[in-house]
């Protein structure tokens, strides 16, 4: 049997005994068993020490102890009761009342057991069912049968998705075994053009039974694929740039060089064209081109 240890932490205010007397020696004892008392050495007013209580019975105990100091006089006895707990070693389950075909387990001495990732329930058939369970302590004692009903649901295999009204168009896809179905990052709507779509899905479950489909409406954006610039009223000087990756959102800061203009106001015009082939608005933005100072010089560029 796992030895089972109590750890008791006395905080004892001897009443008896002058504070300036050293400790010398503890005693102590379980229950009413005075005779089977330990002695030990103690070397000052706190007791700590690591008890064994295995050849105790499992249940209500109480543990009893005093101290004598220098001059040989023992303190006033403290007691403090405790319980030895009665783990678990053994347990058995069984579904829909069929007893006969139980399932025992033999386990580690434990407080708590938990079967849900140990009980199988493979071979029931799909629908409602109940398991039963008992559990069986160190001191060989059966605890009551506790009974939970559950329902054993058939995972999805497969599924299929359409978008808008084409579902001769849908794509089917075969799955592993499943609770949650995730078709988020396999779905491809390259071939949609641009604006409101719809999108349907429907799952299979391993009684071959489908799903209703759910519908989802959706926006397939057009991207920003290419942008033209130009400065003041140059229209015809203007720069346009193909972006190599169509982009939701442009910034072209960075991307803009102003060298060839001479003096300080002037506006620029920014419009951008996406892949469905609109362009947008223009934008306009007055600004000051600064004219710096080059060291050892005296003249503006």
């Amino acid at each position: 049997m796992k030895k089972i240890i109590f750890t008791f932490i006395l905080f004892i205010l001897l009443h008896q005994l002058s504070a300036q007397k050293a400790l010398s020696n503890y005693q102590y004892w379980f229950d009413q068993n005075y005779a089977a008392a330990q002695y030990g050495i103690q070397t000052n007013d706190e007791f700590i020490a690591n008890i064994p209580a295995n050849g105790l019975s499992f249940g209500l105990h109480s543990f009893h102890y005093r101290a004598k100091d220098s001059t040989g006089k023992w303190s006033a006895v403290v007691s403090q009761e405790f319980y030895k707990p009665c783990k678990l070693t053994t347990y058995e389950y069984w579904f829909d009342g069929n007893y006969a075909i139980r399932t025992a387990v033999t386990a580690s001495p434990v407080n708590i057991v938990n079967v849900t990732t140990t009980a199988s329930a493979t071979n029931l058939n799909y629908g409602l069912h109940n398991i039963s369970l008992r559990s069986k302590n160190e001191a060989g004692k059966w605890s009551s049968v506790v009974t939970q009903q559950f329902y054993k649901a058939p995972k999805m295999v497969s599924y299929e998705y359409w978008f808008d009204t084409n579902y001769a168009g849908k794509i089917s896809v075969t799955s592993a075994a499943t609770d949650v179905l995730d078709v988020n990052t396999l779905i491809s709507a390259s071939a949609l053009s641009f604006g409101l779509h719809e999108i349907h899905i429907r799952s299979k479950n391993q009684k071959g039974i489908w799903s209703s489909a759910i519908t989802h409406s959706f926006r397939k954006e057009s991207k920003i694929d290419k942008y033209e610039y130009w400065f003041d009223n140059a229209y015809s000087s203007k720069v346009t740039q193909t972006l190599s990756t169509p982009l939701s959102s442009l910034d072209i800061n960075d991307l803009i060089s102003t060298l060839s203009l001479s003096g300080t106001h002037h506006t620029i015009h920014i419009r951008t064209h996406k892949q469905d082939g609109k362009w947008s608005s223009t934008l306009s933005q007055d600004f000051t081109k600064q004219n710096h100072i080059q060291p050892g010089n005296s003249h503006e560029i």
